[in-house]
């Protein structure tokens, strides 16, 4: 079989992906965004103007945020316009937000508002009024309260449509509120405090990220337009946008508040698709080029030094000429000086003030970076162009690093001891506190850290204000350096843990594509390039006639090593296909739960024992083992259960046989009776297993765990004869044969099963 029919040629699987992932935007869908967005505009215009609104819209907000003179006197918005990927149709799937911008009008603010928190607090109470009347509409389903980039001084409202149907996706739509020209950019430039309380001794600190707070709501809009203008028209640098929202999302590191998002991916290309990034990205570039070039910019260029810059065309509203006579020369390139020691990562937008940016921590952006780099050396080495690599395998925190903390702080008043927002929330504060004091305790002995806390949970009442913000654990995740570091003398570092290697395990064992790929172990680097084409060969070989007959191909798991390049030693026999398929499904499944477990509910012992539990459910029927009688007992970590179906037998526990001698056999018998209970190398789940493949081999197949389970599972074969091969009984395919043979079973390992359970009937008998 040629390869080209085995490995689908590189761009086939980024089509079938992109369709996979790519919104239709149907005339049903469109309608409904529509009619939705239509209710949002219509409740919003109902709203009465000149009514006073104060703090006590929103009580704890306003004071957790310690801001002051937030009254206003309510003015409807000055525009209500569609943003985000849904304008320029690059949503990804399964993710489908539609961004609505209410501009915020001035009348409501006066000039001084972007001092001590009170743009922030009047933000907030805008929307209070404006859920208020979305709540009259029949149109309108749930709203919640979320928060931008989980930025909790900055929510958001959601909504969701009141109809819903299977034909057209969910959805939803954020009212994000914009600030078009409300105060002077020069006051918010990344030098000046802009909350007096904020000092060190007598000197005034500067607020540069309380100032980009502000300004990315005064420059939405503008940038949006920016976004628009370079994608509208161009599908390629659309299909790049979506390739690499689905990379990053697949990389739970990077794809969080202080590292990569969908907005900021949108800007990074269209800044690499115009004369700011000086045109690395063109028009003759297909969806694929333009990712690996992207990728390329994040891990390697030398521009990150000195931060990158925008400019829009001269018909812009906002020019860089105009905005930038507000700063003599001398006091622009102290504010240039500012930002790039208060950022580890800048992206200027044309008035030189705003860093877009701004959430990016320095561990945030070495990690997105070093993934960049991974995925552009996988794109370059992995067989297959690296598309499973890069698009479809998951990387989450316990499969990325050697190490995993999870920090309980629900209730630590120490979170927020000067406040809980600062220049900076005190969750990112703190974030910060923590990958400080870890760094010095660790030194040289770890690569990475990696500090998150995703405070912002669902259903909150940002009314209430930020107290019950620390529910959710803070996340460390430590790659070490190397395996001798790590293991000095002096202080004992970090070795990866056995629930990280176990998750990585079942990583790769649900998410390796068995059948068309070779798994290559070379650790020490021994193949040439001769070495690994006949791995390949031999692999090709091994799937001849797959088109023909996808279940008669040999090494469903090909495992080649240097000294086994046939994969004959491990995987010649077994697993065969409906093995292979109960394999990845259980591997997917426990590595989920796994992850589960080690990033929120470490405390749960039962979920603990699901990792290591067979659920019993999927079988038709269940034997269950008395787990003293096993020939190790002592592997059998949990006593299996079965509390379902049809209980068709129960057995007593012999005295003819045990795992052990106790002391009572050794007493008052001689030598030779002591010989005749000494049974070496006997294992009778072995036994018992021959025995039913001889005596049912026809009825049902056999799952168990060898190295100490007490369940054994039995599936009804494709065409079930529910009778035994030795009596040859007639098949009347009713369900009386099946818990007939049933019991034989039981009968067959009287004294070893515990008890025998029908689950589920075989089709040919129903």
């Amino acid at each position: 079989m040629a390869s080209d029919i085995l490995v689908e040629p590189l761009h086939l699987k980024l089509r079938e992906l992109l369709n996979e992932v790519q919104l239709d935007y149907s005339p049903a869908f469109t309608t409904l965004v529509d009619d939705t967005i239509s209710a949002i505009k219509e409740a919003i215009s109902k709203i009465p103007e000149g009514f006073q609104v104060g703090a006590d819209e929103a009580p704890g907000f306003v004071k957790d945020l310690s801001a002051d003179k937030v009254a206003f006197k309510f003015k409807k918005p000055t525009t209500i316009e569609v943003g985000g990927s849904y304008a320029i149709r690059c949503i990804a799937k399964p993710d489908v937000n539609i961004d609505l911008f209410v501009r915020l009008p001035k009348d409501c603010f006066h000039e001084k508002d972007y001092l001590r928190y009170r743009y922030h607090g009047k933000r907030c109470l805008y929307l209070c009024i404006i859920k208020k009347y979305l709540k009259s509409s029949s149109l309108l389903g749930r709203i919640e309260w979320s928060a931008l980039q989980n930025e909790a001084r900055k929510p958001i409202l959601v909504v969701y449509p009141a109809t819903a149907s299977a034909e057209i996706p969910a959805f939803c739509v954020r009212i994000i509120p914009t600030a078009t020209s409300l105060f002077s950019l020069a006051k918010l430039n990344a030098t000046r405090n802009n909350i007096r309380a904020l000092q060190k001794g007598d000197v005034s600190e500067a607020t540069p990220k309380y100032n980009c707070s502000i300004l990315e709501d005064m420059l939405m809009e503008e940038l949006a337009e920016f976004v628009r203008g370079a994608f509208v028209t161009w599908k390629e640098l659309g299909e790049a946008l979506i390739l690499l929202k689905v990379w990053a999302r697949q990389r739970t590191s990077i794809y969080g508040h202080d590292c990569l998002n969908g907005y900021l991916i949108s800007i990074l290309m269209a800044c690499l698709a115009t004369e700011p990034g000086r045109r690395r990205i063109n028009k003759s570039m297909n969806a694929m080029q333009i990712f690996r070039v992207t990728l390329d910019f994040i891990a390697n260029s030398k521009l990150w030094e000195n931060g990158l810059s925008l400019w829009f065309p001269n018909e812009a509203k906002i020019t860089k000429e105009k905005l930038h006579s507000e700063l003599d020369p001398t006091e622009e390139m102290k504010e240039r000086k500012q930002r790039l020691q208060s950022f580890p990562g800048v992206i200027c937008d044309p008035s030189g003030y705003f860093n877009l940016a701004f959430r990016l921590s320095k561990t945030g952006f070495t990690e997105l970076r070093n993934e960049a780099s991974l995925t552009g050396d996988c794109l370059e080495k992995c067989r297959g162009g690296g598309f499973e690599e890069t698009f479809l395998t998951k990387i989450d925190f316990p499969a990325k690093y050697d190490y995993c903390i999870r920090l309980n702080l629900k209730g630590n008043a120490g979170v927020h001891t000067s406040g809980y927002c600062m220049d900076d929330e005190c969750w990112r504060l703190y974030e910060e506190k923590t990958r400080d004091i870890i760094s010095q305790g660790l030194s040289n002995r770890a690569k990475l850290i990696r500090v998150l806390w995703r405070n912002w949970i669902p259903n909150y009442h940002i009314e209430d204000g930020f107290s019950s913000l620390d529910k959710e654990p803070l996340l460390v995740g430590i790659t070490i350096d190397t395996f001798d570091k790590s293991l000095r003398v002096v202080d004992i570092g970090p070795d990866a843990e056995n629930k990280e290697e176990v998750a990585r395990f079942l990583r790769l064992l649900s998410e390796f594509v068995w059948r068309f790929y070779p798994l290559v172990v070379d650790i020490n680097n021994d193949l040439t390039p001769e070495d690994e084409k006949e791995i390949n060969e031999n692999f090709l070989l091994s799937r001849k006639g797959y088109e023909d007959n996808p279940q008669s191909i040999n090494h469903l798991m090909f495992l080649a090593t240097e000294y086994d390049r046939q994969s004959e030693a491990w995987t010649a026999s077994s697993p065969n296909s409906a093995e292979l398929k109960r394999l990845v499904a259980y591997a997917r499944s426990s590595g989920n739960l796994l992850s589960q477990l080690i990033l929120q509910d470490q405390n749960d012992p039962y979920g603990w024992e699901r990792i290591f539990r067979t659920p019993l459910n999927n079988y038709d029927a269940v034997v269950l083992l008395h787990g003293d009688k096993l020939a190790h007992p002592e592997r059998c970590l949990f006593l299996s259960e079965v509390n379902q179906g049809l209980h068709v037998a129960r057995g007593n526990a012999t005295k003819d046989f045990n795992p052990l001698m106790v002391r009572k056999d050794m007493k008052g018998g001689s030598l030779d009776q002591l010989k005749m209970k000494l049974m070496v190398d006997f294992d009778p789940l072995r036994c018992f297993l021959v025995d039913l493949e001889e005596e049912y081999g026809d009825t049902f197949k056999l799952w168990y765990d060898a190295l100490g389970g007490d369940a054994i599972g039995l599936t009804w074969s494709s065409k079930p004869t529910p009778t035994s091969k030795k009596r040859g009984r007639e098949e009347n395919g009713n369900d009386d044969d099946i818990v007939n043979v049933l019991k034989s079973v039981g009968e067959t390992g009287k004294g070893f099963v515990r008890s025998v359970h029908l689950l589920k009937a075989p089709k040919a008998a129903c």
